[in-house]
């Protein structure tokens, strides 16, 4: 991220924490007011003048403000991020490396690129996938089909010159463009001189895509997956990830102002519609991403409008059969001598079984084993709602953490409300 002729001053903070950064200057002061206005960190004043307190959130990842360089680590363990997004952004079914030996825990970016790298790596061994691209020439013989209207308007003056259009069998197309992009644009998040030369490598492996320079934004909704490129699709959702994670990048002379944040919280919530959708619990299921429901009906101010609701997983089998909502926060605060369930948190789920018409879960992570496990079922009085507070432990081993979200989800199945006959199918 910055040049290796440069003097670096690295500071390291664990997500949800502080430091203290002094004699910050003005130009590094309004980087780190955009991030603020992004909603990725918090800035407050310091005691001393020039002095700042730098608060990490839910982002986590490296914050280079010209030459400091800020790595925000995150709660979860090293070797259990991986599991959450490989389960996330590929197969579930994979043979998980020791990484302990590349990432020490604090350099989350390198762990991250080089993950990114070795997907790269074996797509590569497969061969980049190739398909029928048009292309339009304008040469003095004819390939394909002679397109007239083009050729008289293009070549009047020309006339040795044909306008032709054909079909090229290529690797230069969308699917392997947008990983040539992300290599380009993440380029100077390779920040040791093994992803460095990691990354030399495959972008030779690309020579022959075009980086495009630019992407639509709604480049991946459009993309079409299907038995022959069905492979980029974990890929392309990395990233995704890390585009949108390396969004702000100011060069400024011989420094430069770049950050690469991951939300954690949005991670946890994939995670968990990644292992619900896969888990045989609910394979005869169709699991819903932030998809609403309405809830309220506002009339008397001469508008007429529904207020809809969204939790982030619905669980539908001819009708909802659950609804969770992911919670990468503390799940219970202390108040009068005991802990009890943070009540905006309580109130949203309520409202969200009540217009689903179906039992809820909040799902908080447990990030230490100094934490307490949390599995309470609460009952709304008078009503048939009911919803469950639950933590999944993400601070024990890679074969701990496989367990704890099979017995997640087949806790959630015996939460649900199964249509009829559904509930034994769905327990046997």
């Amino acid at each position: 991220m910055i040049s290796n002729d440069q003097a670096l001053s690295e500071y390291t903070v664990r997500e949800r924490g502080q430091i203290l950064l002094t004699r910050v200057t003005l130009e590094e002061l309004k980087f780190l007011r955009k991030l603020e206005e992004q909603n990725k960190i918090i800035l407050k004043v310091a005691p001393k003048k020039d002095d700042i307190i730098f608060l990490a959130k839910m982002f986590c990842g490296v914050v280079q403000v010209g030459t400091r360089r800020i790595f925000i680590e995150p709660k979860v363990p090293t070797r259990n991020l991986l599991f959450l997004v490989e389960t996330t952004y590929s197969r579930p079914d994979v043979k998980f490396f020791d990484e302990a030996s590349y990432a020490k825990g604090r350099n989350f970016i390198e762990f991250v690129m080089h993950f990114f790298y070795v997907k790269l790596d074996r797509l590569l061994a497969g061969g980049l996938y190739r398909s029928y691209l048009g292309v339009t020439e304008n040469a003095p013989s004819v390939r394909g089909s002679l397109n007239i209207p083009r050729t008289l308007a293009e070549n009047f003056v020309n006339r040795h010159k044909i306008v032709s259009n054909y079909d090229e069998y290529t690797e230069d197309i969308p699917e392997n463009r947008i990983i040539r992009f992300t290599l380009e644009s993440t380029k100077n998040l390779a920040s040791t001189s093994a992803l460095r030369s990691h990354l030399e490598r495959l972008v030779f492996a690309f020579d022959g895509v075009g980086n495009p320079g630019h992407l639509p934004s709604d480049v991946f909704e459009r993309m079409v997956y299907h038995r022959l490129n069905e492979n980029y699709r974990p890929i392309h959702e990395l990233c995704r990830v890390l585009l949108s994670g390396s969004a702000i990048e100011i060069p400024s002379g011989p420094v430069a102002f770049r950050s690469f944040l991951v939300n954690m919280e949005k991670l946890f919530q994939e995670f968990l519609v990644a292992i619900i959708r896969r888990s045989p619990r609910f394979a005869d299921c169709r699991v819903e991403r932030q998809s609403g429901a309405k809830i309220l009906l506002r009339r008397g101010t001469g508008i007429t409008k529904d207020i809809h609701t969204m939790p982030d997983i619905r669980v539908t089998k001819l009708e909802n059969i659950l609804v969770v909502d992911a919670k990468y926060k503390e799940p219970l605060i202390a108040r009068m001598g005991r802990r009890i369930p943070v009540s905006p948190d309580v109130y949203q789920m309520m409202a969200y079984c009540v217009a689903n018409v179906c039992p809820g879960a909040l799902v908080y992570p447990k990030t230490a084993t100094s934490e307490e496990d949390m599995n309470e079922i609460y009952e709304v009085r008078g009503s048939p709602t009911e919803f469950k507070l639950r933590t999944l432990d993400l601070s024990g081993s890679i074969s701990t953490l496989k367990s704890v979200c099979v017995d997640l989800c087949d806790d959630l199945s015996q939460m649900a409300r199964w249509p009829n006959n559904g509930r034994l199918e769905a327990t046997t």
